[in-house]
């Protein structure tokens, strides 16, 4: 991280409020220090200009992801200019961007082709802060509902217990898949959050609580089913 003890100290001086705060900010984080390091400015500093090459730097076709980032980026300079920390003009310019700026920022090429592949899921992992969006993505991409009639069912009772560790595959109804680390990962931090991020058509961000069970995909509270058709990129 870019001045990483004044993020650390934003993040440990914040996280009590919001329990998924530690993670989204070290992916947030991470994934600008770059940027930062070339324009050597940290990203509470950041113009307009600034912020749309950022932004355009992350080569996404999400625009959820990018007002996610926004916003957490926006808290961020909102704190640094109440502590007097860097910003000299006191001005938060994440608070000038819109959603038509925004989609100016997304790579259209990449939408066009329509073919997303392993790796690009791999490449993008930080655009997705919700680790049961990634894990549905990944795991699409390693068997986890193919050759079933409805391929989300697969993962809708799927648990930690069905990864034989030992042998390396994942036991599914009627057959076993290999996998690999990363999906193993990524499935043990989604069996861990109890809360997901979305917004709505407006792009005010909801927090939603998910109901503690053992699954890996974790329905929503109040929710009439799960849906895991729907997930973006």
């Amino acid at each position: 991280m870019f001045n990483e003890e004044i993020k650390r100290r934003y993040i440990n001086e914040n996280k009590a409020r919001n329990l998924n705060l530690e993670r989204q900010a070290e992916v947030l984080f991470n994934r600008c220090e770059a940027y930062e390091e070339r324009i050597d400015k940290d990203i509470c500093c950041f113009n307009t200009t600034d912020i749309i090459g950022l932004f355009k730097s992350y080569n996404t076709v999400s625009l959820e992801s990018l007002m996610n980032a926004k916003s957490q980026y926006k808290i961020y300079t909102d704190w640094c200019i109440a502590n007097k920390i860097l910003v000299r003009d006191r001005q938060n310019h994440f608070r000038e961007i819109n959603n038509e700026m925004l989609r100016q920022c997304l790579n259209y090429y990449l939408k066009s082709q329509r073919v997303i592949t392993r790796e690009y899921i791999l490449d993008n992992w930080d655009a997705l802060l919700n680790p049961a969006e990634r894990f549905i993505l990944l795991g699409v991409f390693e068997g986890i509902g193919c050759n079933t009639n409805i391929a989300y069912k697969d993962f809708e009772d799927l648990t930690l217990s069905q990864f034989d560790t030992e042998n390396g595959v994942l036991r599914l109804e009627g057959r076993a898949i290999r996998y690999s680390k990363e999906l193993y990962h990524i499935a043990q931090e989604a069996s861990d959050t109890y809360e997901t991020i979305a917004y709505d058509r407006r792009g005010v961000e909801r927090h939603i609580k998910l109901i503690d069970t053992d699954t890996i995909v974790k329905p929503a509270k109040n929710a009439r089913s799960c849906d895991y058709r729907n997930i973006m990129i």
